[in-house]
């Protein structure tokens, strides 16, 4: 893979990582409007009340499908990504005199 094609690939996964984050922010803040409508619907809101607490908990969970979705593109994004993992290690004189005691 080339440098270009790389970085085309991590373009794309910090979109949809981003996408993710933005959708869970959404969501967060639809489920903040619930809990304040469903406050006022504990203590004698009405159906009114009641439609707007669903409401926001219906964007809610539109959001969360939204960022289920954009996290299986990042997951595969991710594995587009190759990583070059040949690296040595190299043990020195004094952790192979450890190593001779154990």
């Amino acid at each position: 893979m080339t440098t270009q094609q790389t970085l085309k690939e991590v373009r794309e996964a910090i979109t949809a990582a981003n996408r993710a984050l933005d959708s869970l922010e959404n969501a967060q803040r639809e489920l903040k409007g619930a809990k304040n409508w469903g406050l006022l619907d504990l203590f004698g809101g009405g159906m009114m009340t009641t439609m707007f607490k669903h409401g926001h908990m219906d964007k809610a969970q539109r959001q969360i499908e939204d960022a289920k979705y954009y996290l299986q593109v990042l997951k595969k994004e991710l594995r587009d990504i190759e990583v070059p993992m040949n690296f040595n290690i190299e043990v020195g004189g004094f952790f192979k005199f450890c190593g001779s005691l154990f």
